[in-house]
């Protein structure tokens, strides 16, 4: 099996973390895997090759219509590779996998992955928009739709998508990545300057706004001023001191202090260990948040909106509140901070188990794995009896 995973790009994100788990485990069962992205290699891009897979790069720019050059670019390398499956990432990686398909001969299955939920359109710019809209009028031509979230499924159906090649694959995680190490966390505390008995507070998301920085901030603004020893630190390509909307927002909160920004980690297992409160905090958009599973897998107590997966992810081992709510973000933090120790670490536990349950990265691929194979690709591939 011969597998092309198209995506629009491989910085630090949820579907490129996704990714990255789904191609290590496929490996470990001779599946032969290139990417295609059509940005820049990335953080993600560069973990991928060092781990022995071939990632190709378009290098076109995401807000605007590809040139001709990348076009021919593009095409070159999908006819070189010649898969039997070809796997979209998002709306751009989507289209382009869209058309992968239409110049390969023999013709490879296509599969489309969509991995957010849909808030109102005019949340996004005018070319994604478009492209949205423009998707679901060919939504039929994929053998297959893969949607990490069930209410991302029905509102895609809503605006148009078919629903007649409709999946259901929730995001992965592997265990043996995420979990409490005592170590860790020490050192982690220790590089922030803070106590081990301190409260801490993580928030992790590229600053978008979708991810709803600000009405975090919000939030954590009236969680400071009545918890003298609780602290904040967030995770995030740009969120950072130089981001001028973060840092005017920050500077008006007396208790900045107390606020870390980190900017962008690809691994963030250590950093989870410092914590003891992951929050979510998006307002829309939000698929199956990666991040919530991993600090879950950690033993962290999260605060989440309701967005997406995030309902039947936590379940009972964390809270939801509802998007736009700074108000009902902060009681649900204070909530989880005056818990007792022990109270917060057997939730933690619970949240683990969750995960192991249904959501371990080798189900997960398992899954992936099992859908190429039902698509019976017309390639000289499926003439050697097409197994793994």
């Amino acid at each position: 099996m011969k597998v092309v995973h198209i995506i629009s790009g491989l910085g630090v994100g949820g579907a490129e973390k996704m990714l990255l788990k789904i191609v290590r485990e496929h490996q470990k069962k001779n599946i032969v895997t290139e990417i295609i992205s059509l940005g820049t290699l990335g953080l993600v891009g560069s973990e991928l090759r060092k781990q022995g897979i071939i990632v190709h790069v378009v290098d076109a720019e995401g807000r605007r219509i590809p040139s001709v050059g990348e076009i021919l670019r593009f095409a070159h390398i999908v006819r070189r590779i010649a898969p039997n499956i070809i796997q979209g990432w998002m709306y751009h990686g989507n289209l382009a996998a869209l058309l992968a398909k239409c110049i390969i001969w023999p013709t490879p299955a296509l599969v489309w992955n969509i991995r957010q939920t849909l808030g109102a359109l005019e949340h996004e710019v005018r070319l994604t928009r478009l492209v949205i809209k423009f998707s679901a009028r060919v939504s039929r031509f994929a053998d297959k739709i893969v949607y990490n979230a069930i209410d991302s499924e029905k509102q895609h159906i809503r605006v148009g998508y078919t629903p007649n090649n409709s999946n259901f694959i929730p995001n992965g995680f592997d265990l043996h990545d995420f979990g409490p190490r005592n170590a860790q966390r020490e050192q982690e505390r220790r590089n922030l300057g803070i106590m081990s008995d301190d409260i801490l507070v993580g928030h992790v998301g590229r600053y978008h706004a979708k991810k709803d920085h600000h009405r975090f901030f919000e939030a954590i603004s009236e969680v400071l001023k009545k918890k003298n020893n609780l602290y904040v630190v967030a995770f995030g390509r740009e969120v950072s001191r130089t981001n001028q909307a973060l840092a005017e927002q920050l500077n008006k909160d007396p208790n900045q202090d107390r606020i870390f920004l980190m900017g962008e980690r690809i691994d963030l297992r250590s950093s989870y260990q410092a914590l003891d409160i992951l929050v979510s905090s998006s307002s829309w958009g939000e698929g199956f948040s990666n991040v919530l599973g991993e600090g879950m897998a950690s033993e962290l107590v999260c605060v989440a909106t309701n967005i997406g997966e995030a309902a039947r992810l936590i379940g009972d081992a964390g809270k939801l509140v509802k998007p736009n709510d700074a108000t009902a973000m902060a009681k649900a933090i204070i909530d989880v901070a005056t818990m007792p120790v022990e109270v917060r670490r057997d939730i933690g536990v619970e949240a683990r188990k969750r995960i192991e349950k249904d959501y371990s990265i080798e189900v997960v691929a398992s899954q992936y794995l099992d859908l190429y194979l039902s698509l019976r690709p017309t390639s000289p591939a499926s003439e050697t009896g097409f197994s793994a």
